[in-house]
């Protein structure tokens, strides 16, 4: 009848379609679907174990993620940043908390007080990773800033060149401002 013709045109169209539609690396693994039906729920298994397959080995990099010797914040934060933009193309998902317990946790060894003391009392207060990475580049700021502090006077370090006072011309006359030259002086040392 008119209508069965129609309905195996239709058929044989969509099964066209979706077998034109595969890649021809993968295409033998589904030569034995006659019809479009039983190729799409092949195709769905098929996408869902890939899918699967696809997120085992980032789901471990995310679970074994820790600092690589002596790297610096700055790359470990650039590794992390990369591994949760592979986790969200594959479609993982993982809560503000845990990634943020994660980036601590892989933290280097230098880190440990820090992290013990934020694990004790500070893990709650964070909702973003945005916001606990603001915390720990302040914190390195804060410990090179005391790092500098430390270091020992040395006579023999190069002076740099004191500035000049700046002359600033008032109507007719010239004006030494000597008060800003000695305070450039005095936040220089």
């Amino acid at each position: 009848s008119e209508q069965q013709r129609r309905l195996h045109d239709e058929e044989r169209m969509v099964f066209s379609l979706l077998t034109q539609a595969l890649p021809k690396e993968i295409l033998h693994q589904f030569e034995s679907y006659q019809t479009a039906a039983s190729l799409w729920k092949a195709l769905i298994v098929w996408c869902e174990e890939e899918a699967r397959v696809r997120r085992y080995p980032i789901k471990k990099e995310f679970e074994s993620f820790c600092a690589v010797d002596n790297e610096s914040l700055e790359n470990l934060l650039t590794r992390f940043n990369h591994l949760i933009t592979k986790i969200k193309q594959i479609g993982l998902t993982y809560s503000e908390k845990e990634l943020v317990e994660r980036l601590v946790d892989a933290l280097p060894s230098h880190w440990g007080n820090f992290v013990h003391i934020f694990k004790a009392n500070r893990a709650s207060q964070f909702h973003s990773v945005s916001s606990f990475v603001d915390l720990l580049k302040s914190k390195e700021h804060e410990e090179k800033m005391n790092f500098e502090r430390q270091k020992p006077w040395n006579p023999w370090k190069v002076a740099q060149p004191i500035p000049q006072p700046s002359v600033v011309a008032s109507n007719s006359s010239t004006i030494c401002d000597k008060s800003s030259s000695q305070q450039q002086n005095q936040s220089e040392t």
